[in-house]
């Protein structure tokens, strides 16, 4: 995809390797879901998941300032054959390091004989999962919090920064980063503690979801009279509290779910986030431009509405 898309002649052929690069990356996050609840004891699936997304995360910040760098130095397409050059790369360590799990250093007793079981008992275990409210509940807080969540770095959180603090889009974009920045940071962190008190897991799924909460709250409430420090620390607390929340509901899925269905759990959950982005980027953009705009751009009295739709959904996934 990469290497099609960086020879592209037409738009239409960089379409199909953008096209291809998405096909590929969905081979990505959910087989290493799979992977790390039979490579790894169940303690530490936990911290497992957190430095996955944090590495991820980390792959999505230098996505930004140092590919354009590179676009500008080498030109885009040179920029996307380096990137075909290093997918492949690791493909090839994939390929020549990985093993199946049953000859995996971090196998142990709950994972062994499990590939024996019959197909009629893994469609009964998918009927299970696919009829099972906690299921459901987990899916829709998935939906809920990550949308918000990416909605506001993705979407709204730069022309934000720029409407309230009068700054310029690249100042704003800086600040902007605290939120990745705070998700790397509190992924695995968080992931580590759940996984040390893997009995208490719950409330800590909990917790988190408050303290998410509670600071869309002060957001919604303050987001006209925050000060640039009070911005960082909301929004690197932000991000940290939605990595540790992401961790430990994948540590809760694979709680609930035998190993021969994980990848089929995981697969049915992972599009939750999606369709979540693809909701609230609607309704915020709507609740903005109820509001309107002044002199070209949005006010901070509009992010606030739309930050109060936010608030609404976390405290509803809190219920």
């Amino acid at each position: 995809g990469c290497i099609l898309f960086g020879l592209a002649p037409s738009i239409t052929w960089a379409a199909i390797g953008r096209g291809l690069i998405g096909f590929g990356v969905g081979g990505v996050y959910v087989p290493a879901l799979k992977a790390f609840s039979q490579w790894f004891r169940q303690k530490e699936f936990t911290t497992m998941t957190g430095l996955l997304m944090a590495i991820g995360n980390t792959g999505a910040i230098v996505a930004t300032t140092p590919l354009a760098l590179s676009s500008k130095a080498f030109g885009w397409r040179m920029s996307f054959f380096l990137i075909a050059a290093i997918t492949l790369s690791l493909a090839l360590v994939v390929l020549l390091f990985t093993r199946d799990y049953d000859s995996a250093v971090g196998n142990d007793k709950n994972h062994a004989g499990k590939s024996a079981k019959k197909p009629e008992t893994s469609r009964k275990q998918i009927r299970f999962i696919l009829t099972s409210i906690k299921f459901w509940v987990l899916f829709v807080m998935f939906f809920g919090i990550y949308g918000i969540f990416v909605t506001l770095q993705g979407l709204w959180a730069t022309p934000y920064l720029m409407s309230a603090l009068h700054a310029d889009r690249l100042q704003a974009s800086q600040l902007n980063m605290v939120l990745p920045v705070g998700f790397i940071v509190g992924a695995p962190l968080f992931g580590w503690i759940a996984d040390r008190f893997h009995n208490k897991r719950r409330q800590l799924f909990i917790g988190l979801l408050a303290v998410i909460a509670f600071f869309w709250l002060m957001l919604s409430l303050r987001a006209q009279t925050l000060s640039v420090k009070e911005l960082v620390v909301l929004f690197f607390a932000m991000g940290a509290l939605n990595g540790g929340w992401l961790s430990v509901l994948w540590a809760l899925v694979r709680e609930s779910t035998s190993a021969e269905t994980m990848g089929f759990t995981s697969g049915v959950m992972n599009p939750a986030p999606i369709f979540g982005i693809a909701v609230f980027q609607v309704l915020t953009g709507a609740v903005l431009d109820h509001v309107g705009r002044i002199n070209g751009a949005y006010p901070p009295e509009a992010f606030q509405m739309a930050f109060w739709v936010c608030t609404l959904t976390a405290a509803g996934c809190l219920v």
